[in-house]
């Protein structure tokens, strides 16, 4: 039974707490459920409108647009109609006439409301299926990763704190006690954004122009961020912490550490030891840290790991990942990070709430140089995203720092 507002404010007159108590969350509880069914029909009544849209241009030879130039088409009207849903229909209708699918996202994102932070929701079956492009370039997705959905923004892992123990003895040991003890692994969705500045001029001319720039620049920038974040991010309430800040992981040399062979098998001992199963092994290093392994040499002057790096593509037998965002510091002494790390017991939340928010007036920073989209006659819009990392077992990365010195 499901009461009115005039029947609580009654039973609140009457002096009935915990009748009003009981009643309220009654009524929070169908409120809820009546949202969650209407979230259900929306879903499946996009899936069908989808669906039906997919075969007509698949009948009309029309070839589909991939998930990033769908994006790319969503952010070029939210600039046009400034992430205003009804204006953003508006653009859409005028600009793409024809693409019925992306009248369809925005008429859902109105009907999804408006973000707390103002802007424009996007719907969360359409964020689904913009997720692993967007992510498609970070040397994560290359490894091959799973990321694990964090529907509430969290997502909690068991793991063995202690390892189980085995005790000779009688049948029916008295007092022994053997097990294991477990802990907590917690994602939690850190929010990012990314800035996609947009000049106005193409915006007002050639908006077909801005589709391929833009689906360009997403892919590289979140790619650069995610990268970064997953090796080095600071684990603050904002921002993911990465592999070289979780607690205790292997680490080996330092800056002032020559890389040898005999480090590189050293660091796969470490793993070795540490009984890490090796489901997915990977090195991931730098262009530079890759050239100085390469040109490694015997005592008699061969080289050692240059054929198998070359024809191969692993190190010591495990394969081998290079990215500009595995740190390489070039002063006096050049010196640069190795990680070498089994990734199946890294864990990769992906939260799916995206948002779009645009402005004439922001300043961005590019590089090292800070930019006003007012001076430069550009609309900016950021994309709002959220994620974040943690492992299952720290002694299955391994951190080196060497030297070429």
């Amino acid at each position: 039974m499901q009461l009115t507002d005039v029947e609580l404010k009654k039973m609140i007159d009457d002096g009935s707490k915990a009748a009003v108590e009981a009643a309220l969350a009654e009524k929070a509880a169908a409120d809820k459920a009546k949202e969650e069914e209407h979230k259900t029909a929306l879903r499946a009544e996009f899936q069908e409108v989808y669906e039906a849209n997919k075969k007509r241009e698949e009948a009309a030879g029309i070839k589909p647009l991939s998930p990033i130039e769908k994006l790319s088409r969503l952010i070029i009207v939210a600039a046009f109609g400034q992430c205003e849903p009804d204006r953003m229909l508006a653009s859409a209708k005028k600009m793409f006439e024809g693409d019925k699918e992306l009248h369809g996202y925005i008429q859902k994102g109105m009907e999804a409301g408006v973000p707390s932070t103002g802007g424009f929701l996007i719907p969360q079956m359409l964020s689904s299926e913009f997720i692993d492009p967007l992510y498609a370039n970070t040397f994560l997705d290359k490894i091959g990763l799973t990321k694990y959905p964090m529907p509430n923004g969290s997502l909690d892992f068991g793991r063995g704190a202690s390892s189980a123990s085995f005790t000779w003895g009688a049948e029916n040991p008295v007092n022994d006690k053997t097990g294991m003890t477990f802990d907590e692994v917690k994602l939690s969705a850190k929010k990012g954004s990314a800035y996609v500045p947009i000049s106005n001029s193409l915006l007002r001319y050639s908006p077909a122009a801005v589709q391929g720039i833009i689906a360009a620049n997403l892919q590289e920038v979140f790619a650069e961020a995610i990268n970064t974040a997953a090796l080095y991010g600071t684990g603050t309430a904002y921002q993911p912490k990465g592999i070289t800040l979780q607690s205790g992981i292997q680490t080996l040399g330092s800056s002032a550490t020559a890389i040898s062979a005999d480090y590189i098998v050293a660091m796969v001992s470490l793993l070795e030891q540490a009984n890490v199963k090796m489901l997915k092994p990977f090195w991931v290093m730098s262009p530079m840290m890759k050239s100085w392994i390469k040109n490694l040499k015997t005592s008699v002057g061969a080289y050692h790991y240059r054929e198998e790096m070359t024809k191969d593509k692993t190190l010591e037998g495990i394969p081998f990942i290079d990215t500009t965002l595995s740190s390489y510091t070039n002063t006096t002494t050049d010196y640069a990070d190795l990680f070498l790390a089994d990734w199946w017991y890294f864990l990769w939340g992906v939260g799916h709430d995206m948002e779009l928010q645009m402005s004439k007036e922001a300043t961005y920073v590019s590089g090292s140089t800070t930019y006003s989209a007012f001076q430069r006659d550009e609309t900016v819009i950021k994309i709002l995203a959220e994620l974040d990392f943690a492992v299952k077992q720290p002694k299955a990365f391994v951190h080196g720092t060497f030297s070429v010195s």
